[in-house]
Formats: C-alpha cells, sequence, structure tokens
C-alpha cells in the first residue's frame, strides 16, 4: 500500500507517535502496526471531544448552581447539564449529517466523471488503490499485513 505524507491517517499516525515523513526512511512498520496507531488516534480523538463536552457541560452547571442564587437555576442546575448535552449532541449530529452529506455528492459526481470517462474513453488504464479502511478490513480478515511505501512529499 502506497501513503501519501499529505494523507489525514498519516497525519494521525505520526501525531500518535511522533515520527514524520522523514523518520519513516529507518522505521518502516507494516500495515497492522501503522492502522493500529491510527485507529488509536481515532478512538482517543474521540473520547478527547467527548470528555471536553462533559468539562464544558460541567462548569455552566457550577457557574450556575453557584453564582445564580435565583430559584430557577436550583431546581434547573439537575436539567441543565442533560439539556446542554442535548443541544451539543444534536450540534454535532447535524455538522456530521452535513459532512456526510458533501461526501456522498462528491463520491456521486466522482463516480459520474468515471463512469462518462470510461464512455468516452474506454476503461481507466490505472485502476484506483483501495482506501485505508477497506485495506484495513481486507487485512483483518485475510490475517495479512501488507507492507507499507512513503510516496513523495509534495512540498
Amino acid at each position: 500500500m502506497n501513503i501519501q505524507p499529505n494523507s489525514w491517517h498519516f497525519w494521525l499516525y505520526s501525531k500518535m507517535t511522533d515520527r514524520d515523513y522523514e523518520d519513516m526512511r529507518y522505521y518502516k512498520p507494516n500495515f497492522c502496526q501503522y492502522s493500529r496507531m491510527v485507529l488509536w488516534g481515532i478512538l482517543i480523538s474521540i473520547l478527547g471531544v467527548g470528555l471536553g463536552l462533559f468539562v464544558i457541560s460541567s462548569l455552566v452547571c457550577f457557574y450556575a448552581s453557584f453564582f445564580m442564587n435565583d430559584a430557577y437555576f436550583v431546581v434547573g442546575k439537575v436539567l441543565l447539564l442533560p439539556g446542554f448535552l442535548a443541544v451539543m449532541g444534536g450540534v454535532i449530529h447535524i455538522a456530521a449529517a452535513i459532512v456526510g452529506l458533501l461526501t456522498a455528492i462528491r463520491k456521486h459526481i466522482d463516480k459520474y466523471r468515471e463512469r462518462k470517462w470510461e464512455e468516452r474513453y474506454g476503461p481507466n488504464p490505472t485502476p484506483e488503490e483501495p482506501g485505508f479502511f477497506a485495506t484495513w478490513y481486507s487485512a483483518n480478515k485475510h490475517k495479512w499485513c501488507p507492507s507499507l511505501e512513503f510516496g513523495v512529499r509534495a512540498e
């Protein structure tokens, strides 16, 4: 599998291992080690965002209960945390839906262009290499670890 240095998974791998593009000349991980660190990075990112939302909502509840001596907040301080989390969750879900919709539209346009290309010029002579998750699924299913090649860095 050819890994481009400007891909999102290489960026995440370099943040998780403190290895940058220059270090890949000396240390060449196989795909299983590489994907394991990328998936750990995704998990830690998700947990970090969740913890950050929890801390923010806790601080809002603390402020409402400590500094506001109104009866509304005394009764409402228990309901403020779930309400805040529900609103933040809703915002995150709406943002994820918009990103998913834009990604689906982009994929559909790419497939349309590829189909038009094949109608005009015939099949594409260079098939596209499978993506990160497709390679990860195939490697885990067949219990093999492909070797990695690191592409040329675009400067």
